[in-house]
């Protein structure tokens, strides 16, 4: 929980090297303190903290089809991107080959969060 707050803050701070790094302190931990992820996931996990521009990545989603996010320096996402779809392919290429080109590797922007909408 400790790491959650200090993350709010980073965001908060805008310092998005100390929230990439709590992010993937996250994602290590899901691995080794609560044996998450399968090896595929664990790769792509590994892959995503060695792609350029990479600040921290960890699994997101749930069940046995879920996925990692990474905050990436926008000016090196489409770099970023390249990196991790040539070396997943390299490292899982039967799976990677069972998933459609467009939907391999996403590069999103962030939205305005979640929000309450009243209705009259």
């Amino acid at each position: 929980m400790k790491r959650v707050v200090k993350g709010r803050e980073a965001w908060a701070r805008g310092d998005l090297q100390e929230l990439g790094q709590l992010i993937s302190a996250s994602g290590r931990s899901s691995i080794v303190n609560y044996e998450c992820g399968s090896k595929e996931m664990i790769q792509l996990y590994e892959i995503l903290l060695k792609a350029p521009g990479v600040l921290g990545a960890r699994f997101s989603g749930a069940g046995f089809r879920g996925c990692c996010l990474a905050i990436v320096e926008s000016d090196r996402a489409e770099e970023a991107a390249a990196y991790v779809g040539a070396e997943y392919e390299r490292s899982q290429p039967e799976l990677v080959s069972k998933i459609p080109a467009d939907r391999r590797v996403l590069v999103c922007e962030p939205g305005d969060s979640a929000q309450v909408i009243l209705q009259s």
